[in-house]
């Protein structure tokens, strides 16, 4: 599962490398990371929580292909996230700072209900935004780490 996370890793979360990944260098990278996470969840669906897991990055993957690459949000979501004069600097289709985002207008995303479009309140100090894939993997994840502490039978 590590393997599957480097092409995200390098491409969005570490510096010294995101900068040098063109916008379409990080939709490969984030499509290859999804299809390993895929391949990961298949191979470990005999564990109940892994339908779960599996629901969610399906959800990811089918959203961030069929919008080219990156994951999509609108600009009410990048709204709620950055200044107004912040988000005037990106047009539609453009990726989001260095981020997996790309700026769609609703009505131009497929599977519009899957992108990135949910925050968490500003009271939090987190700006982040989240899609259904990633409460429904949350909440395989929430399983597997529950059911993995529960005492095994002998």
């Amino acid at each position: 599962m590590i393997i599957a996370f480097v092409p995200q890793f390098l491409a969005f979360y570490l510096s010294t490398t995101s900068h040098l990944f063109t916008d379409d260098m990080a939709a490969i990278a984030l499509t290859i990371s999804q299809s390993l996470l895929l391949l990961f969840g298949w191979r470990n669906r005999h564990q109940p929580a892994f339908s779960l897991l599996l629901l969610g990055l399906f959800a990811n993957f089918l959203v961030i292909v069929s919008n080219g690459g990156l994951m999509p949000m609108s600009p009410t979501t990048l709204a709620a996230l950055v200044s107004a004069e912040r988000a005037a600097t990106w047009q539609s289709g453009d990726r989001i700072a260095q981020t997996k985002d790309r700026l769609l207008p609703e009505e131009q995303t497929h599977f519009a209900i899957l992108s990135d479009r949910f925050v968490l309140p500003k009271w939090t100090g987190y700006t982040v935004a989240y899609s259904v894939g990633d409460c429904i993997i949350a909440l395989g994840a929430f399983w597997f780490l529950w059911g993995a502490g529960k005492p095994q039978p002998v």
